[in-house]
């Protein structure tokens, strides 16, 4: 208790909150109801997500029938009790178990309020109009409907976990898997409640970068400044222990388009040529990139790896598309083995693999006030919607 009350002192960045969650009776069929985030549900994976379930998460985050229809499903689940509110402030626990094919990983973190003027630092570019669609869903339901995933440095949360675990303070919600589909992987979710806020004032005067969520924490702060009576939101928050993995994202360019590719002059200073037995196996394989930047697949068959030279306050993928693919139209894919096969199809001209950042490159970039291209980063595994929401001061649900 006396922990509680010390952490509680502390609360002017980060606290705990009376979560919304699915009622408990349907804790067994989460796995049917919870979706992923908005931004990566195309119109196949969102039809299949309403038939999955009619009190799937999808009908929230991103209705076929608009935002209106988003917030009348959100009054009628909670008045028929489908949503119910934690009668107390509670910390919330994730983890996502996998294996990769070669090991078995655990990504832990926890789901919390976290005030919006909080040293929190923005890492790629945004879209106006997907931030405006954002506003608009908060204004509706004025509701934080998914965590914004934030990413600080130190190892306190696993250690924290790992304390809680062993010492029963941890209350299991929903235990439940779904599968990962652009890499095609099994992901098995517990999900707790907690009243242990130790963590909590370890955690207060951290520096966040957001992982994923910029458009959305962007459509915070506006109606946030503009309500004025609200600060805190929603977040997922994980550090240097959580076990998250960060992954490329591929850039696709157009057949044709690839003989514009400069790769030429002082920029490059290796081009070899992949060796023909090189196999990759499977989408995570990518992983063990370390000799080079860029994998470049062209639609001749042919491939190259390409290191770059240092370039003083660039980074590799800053250099890709201020000097390679500079005027080059680039289109996105998550899935390796998808996009190659484009390239062997002959759909497009060529895929670039980009050597995953690191945690300190991002932490780099930020430190002087840039901003990478869209797409940069990949924080992986996502963080499923309809675990958890928080209701604002300014709710109308």
């Amino acid at each position: 208790m006396i922990e509680n009350e010390k952490a509680m002192k502390s609360f002017e960045v980060i606290k705990p909150f009376r979560g919304i969650t699915y009622s408990p009776h349907f804790s067994e069929k989460m796995s049917d109801i919870i979706c992923p985030p908005y931004d990566v549900i195309d119109e196949k994976m969102q039809e299949e997500l309403l038939k999955r379930s009619e009190f799937n998460y999808v009908r929230v985050v991103l209705s076929p029938f608009g935002h209106d229809h988003a917030k009348k499903t959100l009054e009628d689940f909670i008045r028929k009790n489908i949503l119910v509110q934690s009668e107390k402030e509670k910390l919330y626990v994730l983890t996502q178990s996998f294996f990769d094919g070669k090991n078995f990983r655990e990504f832990v973190g926890i789901i919390a309020l976290v005030s919006y003027e909080a040293k929190i630092f923005q890492h790629e570019s945004t879209k106006p109009r997907v931030i405006e669609d954002r506003i608009e869903l908060l204004e509706k339901t004025g509701c934080n409907t998914c965590p914004i995933f934030l990413v600080t440095q130190g190892n306190n949360i696993r250690a924290w976990y790992e304390k809680a675990l062993n010492q029963r303070k941890l209350n299991l919600l929903f235990s439940f898997k779904y599968n990962s589909s652009e890499y095609g992987l099994d992901i098995d979710c517990k999900f707790f409640e907690t009243d242990d806020f130790e963590l909590i004032s370890d955690l207060q005067d951290k520096d966040f970068i957001i992982a994923d969520g910029h458009h959305r924490f962007n459509a915070i702060k506006y109606v946030y400044e503009k309500k004025k009576n609200e600060k805190f939101f929603m977040a997922f928050l994980a550090d240097e222990s959580s076990g998250f993995l960060i992954l490329p994202i591929l850039r696709e360019i157009k057949k044709g388009e690839e003989k514009k590719i400069n790769l030429s002059g002082d920029i490059i200073i290796s081009k070899n040529h992949l060796q023909e037995n090189r196999k990759i196996e499977n989408s995570l394989s990518f992983l063990s990139l370390q000799s080079s930047d860029f994998l470049f697949f062209f639609g001749d068959n042919s491939s190259l790896e390409i290191n770059i030279k240092k370039i003083p306050e660039k980074i590799h993928i800053e250099v890709l598309h201020e000097y390679i693919l500079k005027d080059i139209t680039v289109d996105f894919e998550h899935n390796m083995l998808k996009s190659i096969s484009k390239v062997l199809r002959g759909e497009i001209g060529c895929s670039i693999i980009p050597k995953p950042l690191s945690m300190g490159e991002i932490w780099e970039v930020v430190k002087r006030g840039k901003v990478l291209p869209p797409k940069s980063t990949y924080f992986w595994p996502k963080i499923p919607s309809g675990l958890v929401l928080n209701r604002t001061s300014f709710a109308q649900v």
